[in-house]
């Protein structure tokens, strides 16, 4: 997928023993479309449904990183704004 040039790079990380069923992930970086895009095509589900058949608590999760959880942030900050003011009646 990355020489395709559909994702960016990928990153494979496996977590220190920590007492949860997540033990590691796959981190998959790229354009936020591309990425979304990538997730309903045919290969891909298949994919999925292959290793959802052998490993228990498969997630797929999006994430946000760099610039893109900058956005996020300040939409946090935006709607925790509209709650003060909601709650406060100013």
């Amino acid at each position: 997928m990355q020489q395709e040039g559909k994702i960016e790079r990928f990153e494979v990380v496996a977590l220190e023993p920590h007492g949860s069923d997540l033990n590691g992930f796959v981190l998959v970086t790229g354009d936020r479309e591309a990425v979304a895009h990538l997730r309903t095509e045919d290969e891909y589900v298949s994919i999925m449904v292959g290793v959802q058949l052998v490993h228990r608590n498969v997630r797929v999760v999006g994430a946000y990183t760099g610039a893109e959880m900058q956005s996020l942030f300040a939409m946090w900050d935006e709607q925790e704004e509209k709650l003060l003011i909601d709650k406060n009646g100013c």
